[in-house]
């Protein structure tokens, strides 16, 4: 066949193709992300005073995290002229701050109470309070009963959050001789999983 590269040449001879028909033909494709993070936290504990079983224990602290990433879709498959190679597109930020706050009160020898509560709030989310409360009985020596209750949050990250992010591949179907392109886009409206 003939083309920009002149003529191709097949089978036995297509050891005499140019260097530039092949890299035309799979050229390399890459792509350079950066990710950053950025994270401040503070902790502070101490006893209050003394109870039955010990200490009264408080711990308090907050924490500011900032995370970016900058994913520029590989050259040649944002146009579709290379597909078949997975790929994502982002560039954002997502901001978390949180602050939290434990009590550990031992209120006899044979019982403890532990109880926490943490506050997130996350960039163009909703802020989230999540408590636990945990039970430490010890009827006698040889026997600790424990029992603990804890919800959890996980905010949406920011390639899932992002309205325009974009994350594909293509799938060689068994049997099927094509390819089956799937796309999945960032949703800005994504709420926070919750737990119990």
């Amino acid at each position: 066949g003939t083309g920009p590269f002149g003529y191709y040449r097949l089978g036995a001879n297509a050891g005499l193709n140019s260097p530039a028909f092949y890299q035309a033909l799979s050229p390399e494709i890459s792509t350079d992300n950066v990710a950053t993070l950025t994270l401040l936290d503070f902790k502070a504990s101490r006893d209050l005073m003394t109870l039955a079983g010990g200490p009264l224990g408080l711990s308090v602290g907050a924490e500011y995290r900032k995370e970016t990433l900058d994913a520029p879709a590989p050259r040649y498959t944002d146009t579709g002229d290379i597909v078949g190679w997975p790929y994502y597109v982002y560039s954002g930020e997502q901001k978390v701050t949180s602050v939290f706050a434990e009590a550990r009160a031992p209120l006899t020898t044979k019982l403890e109470i532990d109880g926490a509560v943490r506050v997130d709030k996350v960039k163009n989310s909703e802020t989230s309070v999540t408590p636990k409360l945990g039970i430490k009985w010890r009827p006698w020596s040889q026997l600790v009963l424990r029992g603990t209750y804890a919800e959890g949050f996980r905010a949406p990250n920011e390639v899932e959050q992002g309205a325009g992010n974009t994350n594909a591949a293509a799938l060689d179907l068994v049997g099927s001789g094509f390819l089956t392109v799937v796309r999945t886009i960032g949703n800005p409206d994504l709420k926070p999983e919750k737990s119990r």
